[in-house]
């Protein structure tokens, strides 16, 4: 009987050609790049910035991908396509794991006392009048605490709140967009340290990648000196947005949840000194 051989595809040709001569390098990590986006994005099948987070999780281990092949009769198409599919699994359930640390954040404060009676919030009941009149009441702090942290708080997590609360997710939505309209030239800036940073951490990953090829001494030491350069770039990006002030301002937010600053003040004291004591 005669058995026919697989096909070689492009892919796998040129990973063989690679590995041999060293030659193809920049052709064969292009077509890799254009496989592993189209395969996420047809097994995520979600938005641009979720599909955009995975291929920043998956390029780096092409490199070592390529390395360790070995061609036994299954393709590199086939390979990268298994790779990708258990590397979806992992960015899931660590983006779920992110999701569910945030949302202990909100629910780990409490208090020993049990609420009296009256104290529970209604969803008609406007969140103004409800502070006014339960002020050392939980709900009352988790809403202070999330109108400062508004910039550090996803979309995701506004039903959560909406449920902690005890308000309707049209009202957090409301005073959310309010701050972050109030403050909108600072956020612009916060996010303008931040895509500065992700463009110095994507032209690093190409220097690495050009260097990973071995190239000839005058252009090596030219990419050392640009990796040198663009690591002091990225580590001083780093620094600006982990020290750029990205909570709202307490009288930003007692203006817009109609309260007094001093209370404000206090809710986010109270929470600071029962973070510690835990």
């Amino acid at each position: 009987m005669y058995v026919t051989q697989p096909r070689l595809t492009l892919l796998t040709h040129l990973v063989i050609r690679y590995q041999k001569t060293g030659n193809g390098r920049e052709r064969l990590f292009q077509e890799m790049y254009h496989r592993v986006y189209w395969f996420a994005r047809t097994s995520l099948n979600t938005n641009e910035d979720e599909l955009s987070g995975f291929c920043a999780f998956f390029f780096p281990k092409l490199p070592t991908m390529v390395e360790h092949f070995t061609y036994r009769g299954i393709t590199f198409d086939y390979y990268i396509k298994r790779s990708v599919c258990f590397s979806i699994k992992t960015f899931i359930a660590r983006k779920q794991k992110r999701r569910l640390e945030q949302s202990a954040v909100l629910c780990s404060y409490h208090e020993s006392s049990p609420e009296q009676p009256g104290e529970s919030l209604a969803v008609e009941t406007p969140p103004c009048r409800y502070i006014t009149r339960h002020r050392k009441s939980l709900e009352k702090r988790i809403l202070i605490l999330v109108a400062v942290e508004a910039f550090s708080i996803p979309v995701s997590l506004y039903p959560v709140i909406a449920e902690e609360v005890g308000c309707s997710l049209e009202y957090i939505s409301d005073v959310l967009g309010t701050l972050h309209s109030r403050e909108q030239r600072r956020y612009q800036r916060y996010l303008r340290l931040t895509e500065r940073r992700d463009i110095y951490y994507g032209d690093l990953m190409v220097v690495q990648l050009k260097l990973y090829a071995h190239p000839p001494e005058p252009e090596y030491s030219e990419l050392k000196h640009r990796e040198k350069r663009l690591r002091e770039l990225l580590d001083r990006s780093r620094d600006r947005v982990l020290k750029f002030p990205k909570k709202i301002p307490h009288r930003v937010v007692a203006e817009v949840l109609g309260i007094p600053k001093g209370t404000v003040d206090s809710a986010i004291h109270y929470l600071k000194k029962n973070e510690l004591n835990s």
